[in-house]
Formats: structure tokens, C-alpha cells, sequence
């Protein structure tokens, strides 16, 4: 279980890979990797045509959640502003800025919060710099222990940044609190926070591409067509 251009390096026989991998275009080191396995396992079945494509075999083993942590239990919040909430790395493939910034303008003149723990382990600071770019002047920010507020200027809307690393139990507290999800990655291997939210019973906004097409649905034609 370990990155595709990085599993040739281990001994063993046989040999059975599992990599989550999020794009399709495979580095020369990936496809050796996996061709170097005696089998290999991948968790969607669009990874798995990612790899037949490349004449690799694959067999699908889905990945999942905590079913007795993660429990559609939520309890009507009458008169409250509504909340979403954002969870995973804070990276370019995963939408970051694109999400917050599409937040901040389709909420103006509303009263609502976005409660957001993304991070990055290699730049520690990249989440507070991306959600603060992506928000734009408009926003004022008090930082507070594990947390930075940012808070509208003349306005209504309350973004909640939480740093550092996030007890189980806090984040199911967190998906619990929140009317709505949101996961717009555009490469995804699976996404486990999304599972974690769906299992939660807290609805979602997220793509249909990569690894997310293997559970979520498209019910509606007016739904947004991206093509890169």
C-alpha cells in the first residue's frame, strides 16, 4: 500500500500493490512500479480502467469508513445561518483556493459560515496563506490557538480555519454541525473525508471525476459539466 512509482523498491514474492493514484496520466516510474507486482489491486473501477488502458490488470478493492463512528445522526438547527464545511490537503489538485473562492461569491449578502480543515504537511502555513487569498480584502482574521477566523468586513459570513491535527471525535462533531459538504477536487484517488461527511448524513457538493465517480452520483442533467 504505498505510492505507484515508489513500489519496485520493496522485495517480496509474491508481490501484491495496492496504489491510490488521482490522475491518469501514469509517470514512467509508476507504470514500472506496478508492472513489477504480481498483481495489483486498486480501489475504483476508474482506476482500473486507467490501467487497462496502460495494459496493467487490476483488481477493484473499494476503500470505505468507520460505520460505527461515522453516523447519519444529525438533529434539525432551527434559525441558524447555514454552515459548510471543507475537509482534506490543501493542494492545487484539490481545489482549495477554487472552492473557497467560489464560496465567497456565490454566498454575498448572506449570512453563513464555512468551517475548513485543510492541510498541507510539507507547508505548514499554505492553508491559512490560500484560504486568505481566496476570500480576498473583504475579510478581517483573528487568529487563536488552532484556529483563525476569518470574518467579514461589514458583512455576515464567518470562515472557521482549524490547523493542526483533528481528533476523530472532533470531526465527526464537525460533519455532524454542517448542512452541507464540499469536495470539488479535480484528481481524487478516492476521498475518504467525503465518505466520512456522506456516512454522516450531511449532504455534499463534489465532482464526478476519478476516484469520487465510484460513489457519487449524477442524478441531474442541469448538474455542471467541467472538462479540465
Amino acid at each position: 500500500l504505498y505510492h505507484e512509482h515508489l513500489l519496485a523498491n520493496f522485495p517480496g514474492n509474491p508481490r501484491i500493490g495496492l496504489p491510490v493514484f488521482e490522475l491518469e496520466a501514469l509517470t514512467p516510474e509508476g507504470s514500472h512500479g506496478m508492472r513489477s507486482m504480481n498483481h495489483v489491486l486498486v480501489v475504483t473501477h476508474w482506476a482500473q480502467e486507467v490501467l487497462k488502458r496502460q495494459g496493467i490488470e487490476a483488481s477493484v478493492v473499494n476503500e470505505g469508513y468507520d460505520p460505527e463512528m461515522f453516523v447519519a445522526c444529525h438533529e434539525p438547527r432551527e434559525n441558524s445561518a447555514p454552515a459548510f464545511v471543507m475537509v482534506g490537503k490543501c493542494e492545487g489538485r484539490k481545489a482549495t483556493f477554487e472552492t473557497v473562492n467560489a464560496w465567497e461569491e456565490a454566498t454575498r449578502g448572506t449570512a453563513c459560515s464555512l468551517w475548513a480543515h485543510v492541510h498541507n504537511v510539507f507547508a505548514p502555513d499554505m492553508a491559512l496563506l490560500v484560504v486568505w487569498r481566496a476570500l480576498g480584502e473583504s475579510f478581517g482574521l483573528i487568529r487563536k490557538g488552532g484556529m483563525v477566523t476569518f470574518s467579514e468586513i461589514g458583512g455576515s459570513r464567518l470562515v472557521h480555519l482549524l490547523l493542526g491535527k483533528m481528533p476523530r471525535a472532533q470531526l465527526v462533531a464537525l460533519y455532524g454541525m454542517a448542512d452541507f459538504g464540499l469536495f470539488c477536487s479535480r484528481a481524487e484517488g478516492w476521498d475518504l473525508p467525503l465518505m466520512e461527511c456522506a456516512a454522516s448524513g450531511t449532504p455534499a457538493v463534489a465532482t464526478t471525476w476519478a476516484g469520487h465517480s465510484e460513489y457519487v452520483l449524477d442524478p441531474w442533467p442541469e448538474s455542471l459539466r467541467i472538462s479540465q
